[in-house]
């Protein structure tokens, strides 16, 4: 079982990438610690710190739900040059499958701010 991530409708003529709950949740650590936030601290992940005032694009694919939920065309303009940005910091894209997904996921953001269509997860 695992996480489908689309652009626009799924129906329709939207790409789209998939990738398991687990990595995920292992891809987001990495990325948040990456720029300095600890998931584990925040709300929405067990902890108690607030998301207000964490000034950075990619909030808004940390602090998302894994499933049956959007990110809007201009969260994924502004998060897609960070992301990619972000995941070229943690490896090689021909050794480490959370890069590689990283730099898809990115290129999905991209293509979702172009064409004006949200970002589905299920």
């Amino acid at each position: 079982m695992g996480l489908d991530i689309w652009v626009g409708h799924p129906d329709r003529d939207g790409n789209s990438i998939h990738y398991s709950y687990s990595g995920l949740a292992m891809f987001r650590r990495r990325v948040a610690g990456r720029i300095g936030i600890d998931l584990d601290r925040m709300v929405g992940f067990g902890g108690k710190r607030s998301w207000a005032g964490i000034d950075d694009p990619l909030v808004a694919l940390l602090y998302h739900p894994d499933c049956q939920d959007k990110i809007r065309p201009k969260a994924c303009r502004a998060a897609a040059p960070r992301l990619r940005e972000v995941v070229l910091e943690l490896g090689d894209p021909k050794k480490d499958e959370d890069v590689r997904f990283g730099l898809d996921l990115a290129e999905l953001m991209e293509e979702c701010g172009e064409r004006r269509m949200w970002l589905h997860f299920c």
